[in-house]
């Protein structure tokens, strides 16, 4: 019996030692990944480090003076100060051939970066809290309590205003990590990506040499290539651009053009600047929005009357305050962009019920009709004093539009509900579309890539597909492929 009790006794511990091997199994096992993941660390704070300071050394080499050039404007030949009409019977749907002038647009390949965890070792202590408003919502950043200063502008300066950044990189670093969650939380692309490190900079700095040379800091730090420049009393970030900005200063460097995107007007003649770049940096920007921001909601309203319907839409205010403060960009990337499913939705209600039951060529003509007839024309200078593109969801928002932006929107109607392959047609002093039937139907048509499509002209009003306003039937036409 006494030998059955002791048995009994040590089979009772087994389960404890057993237990006990598996807790010291575990922690040794987390002890050696935290062992891993600090020395992994380790090793990308030091080669942040080594970057920064090869950067450095180049900054310290001799910055040049390099000629500002003007902004350039969007072509200037005047375009119909009223809306063209057709007469009944006044044009037939004759055959004929439009000359390309094929110009290419390359669709970008921006993907959102890995948002990556944010360090535990970060706490309150010895750091301030940032908190600034970004369209509608309020997002925090946090700084070292002693941060870098600049009262001269001069390449000394901004070298040693970089350095003393460099020092706390673990701290930009963390923030990065939280401006990244909020560019993934919003959609951002990355011109709202620009305008949220230039808000977060706005709050942290105090004056805005310092904020710019901040939101510099970060946008190296994000891989993107940027540049600063200075003159006697401002520094400027510049950009650089996979697509065309117009109204904006810029310079050329022997790889990229730089814009000015911080700098209104075209004063400037001349800025000092560096040569090279941050080491492995190599992603420019994209100013197309593959996605519309999605902020946080305040709803405006515009009416849009058609036929004997009236159609509500409602918008987010903070979305058209954001497409308003979007640089110019050429005509491409108006076409290329999203349009929110919220606002397609609505327009449901109308469009698919005039589409119901009729033919291709049927549902085409009733698109055209309502991008003609649903908005009240007038052209960019009559509303605004200067040439001004609208992306899809401004010209349903906005009470007149002209040629561009109702081409624009029409090619995302085509879209939406016909899934037919379309392209832009910039002809002087006017825009159209044109889109590629799967038969061959009478009309004004354009080869490209040897396939045919069928002029469609949005402003002109009463015009079918096939039929373009006259004036540009013998015009060659640049193509703008999306």
């Amino acid at each position: 019996m006494r030998r059955i009790l002791i048995l009994a006794g040590f089979l009772g511990f087994l389960p404890i030692i057993c237990f006990a091997q598996y807790d010291s199994v575990v922690n040794a096992n987390r002890r050696e990944f935290d062992l891993f993941k600090r020395a992994n660390q380790d090793k990308q704070t030091h080669f942040i480090q080594y970057k920064d300071s090869v950067f450095i050394s180049f900054l310290k080499e001799a910055w040049n003076s390099v000629n500002v050039l003007k902004g350039n404007e969007p072509e200037a030949i005047p375009k119909p100060v009223v809306q063209p009409v057709m007469q009944t019977g006044g044009m037939s749907r004759e055959i004929k051939s439009v000359k390309p002038e094929e110009s290419f647009f390359r669709q970008d390949d921006w993907t959102d970066g890995n948002i990556g965890e944010l360090s535990p070792e970060i706490t309150n202590a010895g750091f301030v809290i940032n908190s600034f408003e970004f369209f509608g919502a309020k997002e925090k950043v946090y700084s070292p309590q002693h941060k870098p200063s600049i009262d001269k502008i001069g390449q000394k300066e901004i070298v040693s205003f970089f350095s003393e950044l460099a020092k706390s990189t673990q701290v930009w670093e963390y923030d990065l990590n939280i401006l990244k969650n909020v560019k993934h939380k919003y959609s951002l692309n990355d011109w709202g990506y620009y305008l949220l490190l230039k808000s977060a900079s706005e709050k942290i700095f105090d004056n805005v040499n310092e904020q710019r040379l901040f939101t510099w800091f970060m946008l190296l730090k994000s891989g993107y290539r940027t540049k600063i420049g200075y003159d006697e009393t401002q520094v400027y970030v510049m950009l650089s651009s996979k697509h065309k900005l117009f109204y904006t200063l810029y310079l050329n460097s022997s790889k990229d053009t730089y814009y000015f995107v911080d700098r209104p007007g075209n004063e400037l003649q001349s800025v000092k600047t560096y040569k090279a770049d941050y080491p492995g940096n190599n992603k420019l920007f994209s100013f197309i929005l593959r996605k519309m921001p999605e902020f946080n909601d305040v709803p405006v309203y515009r009416t849009i009357k058609y036929q004997n319907t009236e159609l509500s839409l409602r918008f987010n205010k903070h979305l058209i305050d954001f497409l308003y403060e979007y640089p110019h960009c050429e005509l491409a990337t108006y076409f290329s962009s999203a349009v929110n499913e919220s606002i397609f939705k609505e327009l449901d209600s109308v469009l698919l019920a005039l589409l119901e039951n009729k033919s291709l060529a049927m549902r085409v003509d009733e698109l055209l009709a309502f991008t003609q007839k649903a908005f009240d024309y007038k052209t960019d200078y009559e509303q605004f004093g200067k040439e001004r593109y609208f992306f899809a969801e401004e010209c349903l928002f906005y009470p007149y539009s002209d040629c561009e932006d109702r081409s624009v929107l029409f090619a995302k109607l085509i879209k939406r509900y016909l899934d037919m392959p379309s392209i832009g047609l910039i002809f002087p002093g006017h825009v159209a579309l044109a889109v590629h039937f799967p038969y061959n139907n009478e009309g004004s048509f354009i080869m490209y890539k040897g396939q045919r499509y069928l002029v469609c002209d949005p402003t002109f009003v009463n015009a079918k597909s096939g039929i373009l306003a006259p004036g540009y039937e013998y015009d060659k036409a640049e193509i703008v492929v999306y």
